[in-house]
This record gives C-alpha cells, sequence and structure tokens, in this order.
C-alpha cells in the first residue's frame, strides 16, 4: 500500500494504527499537525485502505497512533553556516 510521500526518495512510510486494528490497515496520504504552547494539538490524516470492509465504528472515536518508518539508511546530515553537509 503506497503514500504520496516519495517511499524512494525519502524512505519514510506513514501508517495509522486505530482502535484494535493492525498497524496497517491505513496508509496516510498526507497529514497536517497542529501545535502551539498551552494548547491541545490537533491531527488530521487522510487516509487510504486496501479492505473494503472497514467498519467506521471500529475507527470513530478511537485512539489512534501515527507511525513514520525509516526504511533505509539516509546519511546524516549536519547545519554548518547554512549549508547542510553530509556526515556519513
Amino acid at each position: 500500500m503506497a503514500n504520496d510521500f516519495d517511499v524512494e526518495r525519502t524512505g519514510l512510510v506513514f501508517t495509522l494504527a486505530a482502535g484494535n486494528l493492525p498497524m496497517k490497515t491505513f496508509a496516510v496520504v498526507g497529514f497536517t499537525l497542529n501545535e502551539a504552547l498551552s494548547t491541545l494539538f490537533s491531527l488530521q490524516a487522510t487516509l487510504t485502505c486496501a479492505n473494503p470492509d472497514i467498519d467506521f465504528a471500529d475507527v470513530l472515536d478511537k485512539y489512534a497512533t501515527l507511525t513514520v518508518v525509516l526504511t533505509c539508511q539516509l546519511p546524516l546530515l549536519k547545519n554548518h553556516s547554512k549549508k547542510f553537509v553530509s556526515v556519513a
């Protein structure tokens, strides 16, 4: 299950687990996270699912976990005088 994030370029895979459904039920197509000091955060996610039989009652008003997985080795970057340099 693919998402709009370029996995081959970034090596990142985003998934969202909701309720008691397995971790790989949903792939994240996009998300927006809003946070500020002394306020609650808000996460809005656009998801895709290969299973058309998911019951919304299994997802609605349930706890969810957004997971970001790095699938490849990327060189670490370090900021030197406004220029990013590979440290690998």
